[in-house]
């Protein structure tokens, strides 16, 4: 279908991180935008592509839960592959006996020789032996419980000391294998983590104390057990490679059988580890040099482009609203410190160059308290130090990158020492480095054409217009969207990519049926355009307005009589307190009296005037009505007013308290609206509003075509309440306001957006200045509707559709609970039950109170404990161990019991083979049904 073959329509998008609303609106011909009628609308849902509350920003990828599952599994995985390749070495190398020795065939519970109850039938037995070796060399050995509990680490002692007979060098190798420390990975680890500079502050600390021990001698003889506990101590991996190492160098001369090769076969075994694998494949290219890869962050023209596009975008506002851009020795004395510093705030870059007057502030302080400096110089400087400037910058890039890169350490540290001659103190130093690991939006060829332009001064905006002229060229024209990862495959929101994908299908659809439109108006939901730092602070800012706005309300309920107050009585009740309750315009005292009632002396008046179509707060404030509408009417505070009398309500406003004081004092100093001001709800520039414009773009070859018309328009919603109450379209859903339960709000909200264009901001204008004099409501009713019937075309799409839903063609979730129950028992009587372990503080009242507690001894204990603490929910009681019960042991040891095995009340079910075989019951949500797939071919057979 070609673009003339059907009738001409705008397309208005209404897109949200789990809806989309969509409106056709047809109109007068392909040269022309006047809109004639409404040819269809719809309403698509879907689920978003991310878990949690996005509008508040603590959403999370839908992934992380089976991901943090799957991740202990894989681990369990490894360390039980570690211990059965570990364990098979030793009885290969005959450091170990064969399992035919310790388990009988009756005996087995596993055909595999090495499965886990093999291995501990045959660990069980080497232990039996050796401690029988032990107690014959010393009685006393026999009832000594600290010998019991530390055989393993003892022989780890005594093999610097004695040479080892085979099967105890098996013993102490095996434990090596069984617990070898933490490995210090630089990738993803940021040593100021609260984890992380736990664990690492508690090996240092164990360090400290081991001296010149090794870890096993160490736990053998300084750690008083059982007063003491060896297990639950951060230990690091260097421990035990410097243990092994020794323990090597002294046994490998007492056993000539086992060669260099047998030795560095065990060292692998213990200590390999999988490097991470590369992501340099899911780095995105770039998007002036679609070759070339995005550049890494931790690279210094990265860092410096960095800091050159936020100081050249810097504009100081003084206490009169008035502001400028940093003059260029400004920014070259700024410039030069942030090349040398991680970051400074705002407060720090104002006392630099004495912008230390109350109410001076840089215009992007609100959003952002600090810029960020050259990180990477600021860290190696710390390295290398002053000289770390004087290198070129190839070196510095190919140490930068080196760092990046490396895995390990202490083998980035023995890199430092050789490669590029740090002492011993500047190689700790670099070990612990760690450099910024995200990359940029273009390649490092692109950067080395922008960065020599911004340092004269130009932004970057111009930078690019002027290096890469060839970006803002249209591109090829394209019938249809392409797949999202066709088209681009460097988004990694999938909250984005869902809703474009959606997007996606809903267009197309669209063009297949009635083909391309004339132009397409989309606005994104604040929950999709808006980043998560961001969406914080807004849902902030609205809960805090929230409270003021109650508060507002309950102070008219007391002060005035007003039983219901409406939004309009709201909005004066908080500007008469931003106000301090003072004409800003006459000075005159405002009282609740004269505010509220039939006839209020005092207007809500727009600062600038309604025909600049700002309806918000931060253009709202309060005027007597004569003045409101003989005087100030359609103009700006400062063209209304002059010499003493303007200078006299400045001081008034200045008086202002609240968040939005600084911008209305700079409202009443304006003598004229900016530039582009009446246009800047058709021109969003956030970056996901931009990636959604330049997704449907590819219809045209651009936001403009090849002829220089505009395509596609980026809605900010500006205007969408505006036009909604002006034309009544909240009644269409059966209520007053904007019903948000209702999805088809969604269409109508499509509606406004299609028709909301320059063409309408020119009559909306246009009717605000007739109805300068007027009332908000009266405003509302002079803003004319798009067409004769328009009302009722819209009610009966809207109400005649029917919402889309997104099909979920799988079913996700667990199959069974996490909980494992264990094997069948069989009482007296011959009834079967399963038993299930619980900490005390997942238990509730009634099995607390029950006998549901398997062992006598133990249900005791618990109750009393509970009982002593007063009772009441266990999970409050039990959550601190120092109120868990103790047992006491008959040669008086105390024994604190923070587990218990349970009768369990449910049924469970086998699931696996063999060893492997578990028992489980269903979760809370039970599984009810089965999906069944059929695949059909393309004749759907």
């Amino acid at each position: 279908m070609t673009e003339h073959d059907h009738p001409p329509y705008i397309l208005g998008l209404d897109l949200g991180a789990t809806s989309l609303g969509w409106a056709m609106i047809e109109i007068e011909s392909w040269n022309t935008t006047r809109p004639v009628r409404v040819l269809d609308v719809g309403v698509r849902i879907f689920e978003a592509g991310v878990e949690g509350d996005i509008e508040q920003g603590k959403d999370s990828s839908r992934a992380v839960e089976r991901r943090n599952a799957r991740q202990p599994r894989r681990q369990h995985w490894r360390r039980q592959q570690r211990k059965r390749n570990l364990f098979r070495l030793l009885q290969e190398l005959h450091l170990l006996p064969q399992t035919s020795e310790a388990v009988t065939d009756d005996e087995k519970r596993d055909d595999d020789p090495i499965a886990p109850a093999n291995r501990h039938a045959v660990l069980l037995m080497v232990d039996q032996q050796l401690r029988k070796e032990f107690t014959a060399k010393d009685p006393n050995l026999e009832q000594d419980h600290h010998f019991q509990q530390v055989l393993p680490y003892l022989l780890r002692k005594e093999a610097l000391e004695r040479p080892l007979s085979p099967a105890e060098l098996g013993r102490l190798l095996y434990q090596l294998g069984q617990r070898r420390g933490y490995l210090s990975n630089r990738k993803g680890q940021d040593s100021d983590d609260e984890k992380t500079g736990l664990v690492l502050s508690g090996i240092s600390s164990l360090q400290d104390d081991l001296g010149e021990q090794t870890l096993g001698a160490y736990f053998a003889t300084e750690v008083d057990v059982p007063q003491e506990k060896i297990r639950k101590r951060y230990t690091g991996r260097f421990m035990f490679q410097q243990e092994f190492e020794r323990i090597r160098d002294y046994q490998a001369p007492h056993h000539p059988e086992l060669t260099p090769e047998d030795w560095e076969r065990i060292h692998k075994t213990i200590f390999y580890q999988r490097p991470l694998k590369s992501q340099k494949d899911l780095i995105g290219r770039c998007d002036l040099e679609p070759d070339r890869r995005r550049i890494s962050e931790a690279l210094p023209i990265f860092q410096e482009f960095r800091i050159l596009q936020t100081v050249n975008n810097l504009r100081i506002q003084f206490p009169d609203y008035t502001a400028r851009e940093l003059f260029t020795e400004e920014k070259q004395k700024l410039i030069d410190i942030l090349q040398t510093s991680a970051e400074m705030t705002y407060a720090q870059v104002r006392k630099l160059f004495g912008f230390t007057k109350k109410g001076m502030k840089f215009t992007i302080e609100e959003w952002d308290k600090r810029i960020i400096g050259h990180r990477t110089n600021q860290k190696m400087i710390d390295v290398f130090g002053d000289q770390w400037l004087d290198f070129p910058v190839e070196k510095q890039n190919q140490i930068v990158l080196e760092i990046v890169a490396y895995n390990k350490p202490f083998a980035l540290k023995r890199r430092g020492i050789h490669a590029w001659g740090l002492n011993e103190e500047q190689a700790d130093r670099l070990k612990e480095t760690h450099l910024e690991e995200g990359h940029g939006s273009h390649s490092k060829e692109a950067l080395e054409q922008l960065v020599p332009l911004m340092r004269d001064g130009m932004t970057y905006p111009k930078a690019r217009k002027k290096a890469y002229p060839e970006s803002f060229e249209t591109g090829d024209v394209h019938d249809l969207l392409a797949p999202v990862n066709d088209w681009k495959d460097d988004i990694r929101n999938p909250a984005v990519i869902r809703a474009l994908t959606e997007l996606r299908k809903v267009v197309n659809g669209i063009i297949r049926r009635h083909g391309k439109p004339q132009r397409i108006h989309i606005e994104l939901a604040r929950d999709l355009k808006n980043s998560r730092d961001r969406r914080k602070k807004i849902h902030q800012n609205n809960e805090d307005n929230r409270k003021r706005r109650e508060k507002a309300k309950q102070k008219i309920l007391s002060e005035t009589g007003i039983s219901r107050p409406s939004r309009n009585d709201i909005d004066k009740c908080l500007l008469a307190e931003e106000c301090q309750w003072t004409c800003p315009y006459t000075g005159k005292t405002i009282s609740p009296s004269n505010l509220f009632g039939p006839h209020p002396e005092f207007d809500i008046e727009h600062i600038y005037p309604r025909q600049y179509l700002d309806n918000s707060m931060s253009n709202k404030t309060l005027c007597h009505v004569s003045v409101n509408r003989d005087i100030k009417r359609n103009q700006l505070p400062a063209q209304a007013f002059s010499g003493k009398k303007h200078e006299e309500m400045i001081d008034r406003v200045k008086r202002f308290v609240g968040p939005l004081a600084h911008i209305k004092l700079h409202r009443f100093q304006q003598t004229e609206v900016p530039e582009g001001f009446t246009t800047r709800d058709l021109n969003d520039t956030r970056y996901n509003s931009k990636l959604s414009a330049e997704f449907l773009g590819t219809l045209y070859g651009g936001k403009f075509d090849a002829e220089g018309r505009t395509r596609i328009f980026s809605c900010t919603g500006g205007l969408t309440y505006l036009l909604r109450k002006a034309w009544q379209l909240d009644s269409i859903l059966g209520d007053d306001e904007k019903n948000r339960d209702d999805h088809r709000q969604h269409a109508v909200d499509a509606v406004i957006v299609a028709l909301t264009g320059p063409t309408r901001v020119k009559a909306l204008q246009e009717a605000a200045a007739d109805a300068a004099k007027m009332e908000q409501q009266a405003f509302l009713k002079s803003i004319q509707n798009p067409w004769n019937k328009f009302h009722a075309e819209v009610d009966q799409a809207v109400t005649g559709l029917k919402v889309s839903h997104r099909m979920t063609r799988t079913i996700a979730g667990p199959l069974h609970a996490e909980s494992i129950y264990s094997r069948e028992f069989t009482d007296a009587n011959g009834k079967t039950s399963y038993r299930i372990r619980k900490g005390l503080d997942k238990l509730s009242v009634k099995e607390i109170t029950s006998d549901q507690i398997v062992d006598p001894k133990i249900r005791q204990l618990v109750q009393d404990k509970y009982a002593e603490l007063g009772g009441g929910p266990p999970a409050k009681i039990f959550s601190l161990e120092e109120n868990h019960p103790v047992m006491t042991t008959r040669n008086g040891k105390e024994i604190p019991i923070h587990k218990v095995r349970l009768q369990a009340n449910v049924q469970p079910r086998p699931i696996g083979k063999g060893v492997r075989q578990r028992n489980v019951a269903s979760g809370k949500d039970s599984n009810y049904a089965s999906m069944i797939y059929v695949i059909l071919d393309k004749n759907g057979q």
